[in-house]
């Protein structure tokens, strides 16, 4: 509703004046017009923000106040006056992808959390694995030239100041596995294509999504600025114009989400793997499983990378393409498809298992990097903030016992972890 009030006001949706009233009335009163969570094509979302304009009416059901009541008995309690779509009310009430625009935002926001954390976490796993900081340096990056690489990079070795990574050790592989040496390319590519996101949605939420749209600034200055059939186009005066189009066509925004939701994909690889090397005592040098040495005969962590694996399987399914599908609709007149609320609907799902690979891996590396400061040595500014703020819920394993609190545990601590950032 938000989105749509933004886009009345940008004055081409051709909307009265007591709509827009209507819309704010909701949304200053906190009133939510229940919507399907489903069940849009991506053409323009149809059957879900006709449910507003129905709840508007009060005709429809709407959350207020924390419970599920009809919105006729919610505006005579607030004593709104009634609403009847005027003009061109109901076709852009309903002809729109706002609840679109509003999914992607979410999911978005989301990711975009999730490959903020990314840096201290990839930080852990190489202090878990006494690894090597060489491929994050500034000279190694500057001659690869991606973007974002610099600022993915640096971000990672922030965390790391302090660190015991930033001495000699004889011991230190001079090459890590790729899930290492590639992590921060790999970080880079999400988070760049995390800011394409952000500007469409940025363009999209002050734009329109609308058929037909209204332009009262149009140009007249085009090589068919003249043509007599745009004077049927016409609305009063020469620079003003409704024409029917195809806004509501979220096709570049939804190639922009999958992309986001395949490079994600690739974070999730790197992380899942980092967390298999790190119990590999032949490549860490501590005890396999990452057994600590008070817990004589334990299994440590033998067995838990196999949950992990099927939450790896569940999200490398969610990248695959959605977009394309659909059946044509309004006697074969809608035609195309972009389920953009489909691509919202999975950037979002592959964000949460995002965190919950991290959670496995988080907990192998904070693991390791108590081992390692058994051993006297130290561990980075901003690593130490995770280990503490982990450790808070999720003690060190000093013997064998069942993960799965553990899990959730840590899922909670990376979804609302709160340190600060160093720089």
């Amino acid at each position: 509703m938000v989105i749509r009030l933004n886009q009345m006001a940008a004055g081409f949706t051709g909307m009265s004046e007591a709509a827009a009233n209507a819309y704010m009335e909701y949304i200053n009163n906190d009133v939510c017009p229940l919507i399907p969570s489903r069940g849009s094509e991506g053409a323009n979302d149809l059957s879900m923000v006709t449910h507003i304009g129905l709840a508007l009416m009060g005709e429809w059901d709407v959350s207020y106040k924390g419970k599920r009541v009809p919105a006729a008995q919610v505006r005579q309690q607030l004593k709104l006056s009634p609403y009847h779509p005027f003009g061109m009310d109901g076709i852009s009430i309903l002809s729109n992808s706002n609840v679109a625009e509003a999914q992607s935002i979410a999911a978005v926001k989301k990711a975009e959390h999730y490959l903020k954390l990314s840096p201290v976490v990839i930080a852990s796993s190489l202090e878990a694995l006494n690894g090597n900081v060489s491929p994050y340096l500034w000279h190694t990056v500057d001659t690869k030239g991606w973007p974002q690489g610099h600022e993915a990079a640096e971000a990672v070795l922030a965390n790391l100041k302090g660190s015991y990574l930033w001495k000699k050790d004889s011991k230190r592989y001079l090459q890590d596995p790729l899930s290492f040496r590639s992590a921060g390319y790999i970080l880079a590519a999400a988070q760049e294509e995390l800011r394409q996101a952000k500007d469409l949605l940025n363009t999209a939420i002050n734009h329109t999504t609308d058929n037909p749209i209204v332009n009262t600034n149009a140009r007249n200055d085009l090589w068919y600025s003249s043509a007599e059939v745009l004077d049927e186009m016409r609305a009063g005066k020469p620079n003003v114009f409704v024409n029917s189009c195809s806004n509501f066509d979220n096709t570049q925004l939804a190639l922009q989400l999958e992309s986001l939701t395949k490079a994600i994909g690739q974070v999730i690889h790197t992380s899942a793997w980092r967390t298999t090397q790190l119990v590999d005592g032949h490549r860490t040098g501590l005890l396999t499983y990452l057994v600590a040495k008070e817990n004589n005969g334990g299994d440590g962590f033998a067995n838990i990378a196999q949950s992990m694996s099927g939450l790896y399987a569940e999200a490398m399914a969610l990248t695959n393409s959605a977009i394309g599908y659909g059946v044509p609709t309004s006697i074969g007149i809608e035609e195309t498809f972009s389920n953009v609320n489909l691509t919202a609907d999975r950037l979002s799902k592959v964000a949460d298992i995002g965190y919950e690979i991290y959670a496995y891996e988080v907990l192998h590396t904070t693991q390791a990097m108590d081992m390692r400061k058994q051993e006297g040595k130290q561990m980075g500014e901003g690593t130490e903030q995770l280990l503490k703020q982990y450790r808070k819920v999720v003690p060190f394993v000093s013997k064998d016992r069942f993960y799965t609190p553990d899990i959730n545990n840590g899922l909670r601590v990376l979804k609302n972890i709160e340190f600060t950032q160093v720089k």
